[in-house]
């Protein structure tokens, strides 16, 4: 209170309401204030005033709806679906992915690598899809005794595979080069009217 009161401190928001001495921080921090003293002598009530409004309307503008004008509808075609508000999806009509599995299936086309590959946790590879024996770039996401879980860039779906089904991926091919190709998209928790407000049941 008294370093408040002096204005060497101020009160830190909503832990500082919920205290028990809520009232006294605020009469010691309000004295400080008034009076201009160190960290408040550049305070200005107005300049306050208004920065809490401006703050106030920038929250309630987030709140509300796009208006169609602005909206972009972009044509997506899903390809995993996460949970019912979480799915992966590619972009209507865009060939980058095709282009890029033919390249992909060039570069492991050959034989393995001569000395063991064993990614690390969090490696980017090459990884053969145990369901349909493509080869698509994968990241590491948790290694075991001979087999890798991994998550497909491209797609959003995960596999878990034999050593001998990863490989290097070609540098040219890296993520770092060519972003990945599976959108994530999230949808909005639905919006559920308060008891007793209009349109509620």
């Amino acid at each position: 209170l008294v370093l408040l009161e002096a204005g060497f401190a101020s009160r830190f928001g909503a832990a500082a309401d919920r205290s028990v001495h809520a009232a006294d921080l605020a009469k010691s921090e309000g004295v400080a204030k008034a009076a201009g003293l160190k960290v408040w002598e550049d305070y200005s009530e107005e300049a306050a005033a208004e920065e809490a409004a401006a703050n106030a309307a920038a929250a309630a503008s987030e709140m509300e709806p796009i208006p169609d004008a602005q909206k972009q509808r972009v044509e997506l075609t899903l390809t995993e679906i996460a949970d019912g508000a979480h799915f992966y999806a590619h972009v209507a009509g865009d060939d980058t992915v095709a282009r890029l599995h033919a390249k992909l299936a060039s570069a492991c086309a050959g034989p393995p690598p001569a000395m063991a590959f064993e990614p690390k946790v969090g490696a980017v590879c090459a990884a053969r899809f145990s369901q349909d024996n493509e080869w698509y770039r994968a990241k590491v996401t948790k290694r075991d005794k001979g087999s890798y879980t991994v998550f497909f860039l491209d797609y959003g779906n995960c596999d878990v595979v034999s050593a001998e089904r990863v490989r290097p991926l070609d540098p040219t091919l890296a993520p770092s080069v060519l972003s990945a190709q599976a959108v994530e998209c999230r949808l909005p928790p639905p919006l559920v009217d308060e008891p007793g407000s209009e349109g509620g049941g």
